[in-house]
């Protein structure tokens, strides 16, 4: 059974592209607002929740939404970005913060899910997903 992944924010083209990475592994929700996606995480179950810093809102928006995901919501909950800056999440609830580019590993090493070959083969279970982006530890979400 594929993961259920709540993407916030995130540009069509990125999620587009993970999608091809991760075939029938996972789904994709995407919700552009942070209003939507509270609407959507009212109704559905997800394994994980991937959010840009800002949101195209205010960050505070962003990071209020992640607090209130925390309060029921105990899987990884990833915020992107590509300033330093507003990838320290821990302080508002989020668990791994990346680059749009570290999004596939982070997203495979927290659910689990083994690396599937852009060409159909097999990867055995438990292979370890290969990226030049490290995982980043989570720190504080910048309100500011």
């Amino acid at each position: 059974m594929p993961k259920n992944v709540l993407l916030v924010g995130i540009n069509v083209r990125w999620w587009k592209q993970w999608e091809k990475e991760f075939r029938d592994q996972v789904t994709f929700t995407h919700e552009v607002t942070t209003q939507e996606a509270r609407e959507a995480f009212a109704k559905e179950k997800f394994d994980a929740i991937v959010t840009v810093a800002w949101s195209g809102e205010r960050p505070a928006t962003t990071a209020a939404m992640v607090r209130d995901f925390r309060r029921t919501f105990e899987g990884p909950i990833i915020v992107v970005s590509s300033y330093p800056e507003r990838r320290k999440p821990n302080r508002n609830g989020c668990s791994h913060s990346c680059q749009r580019d570290g999004v596939v590993p982070t997203l495979r090493a927290s659910l689990v899910v083994p690396e599937t070959p852009m060409d159909g083969g097999q990867v055995p279970v438990g292979t370890v997903p290969t990226t030049s982006s490290p995982l980043e530890p989570a720190e504080s979400l910048v309100v500011a």
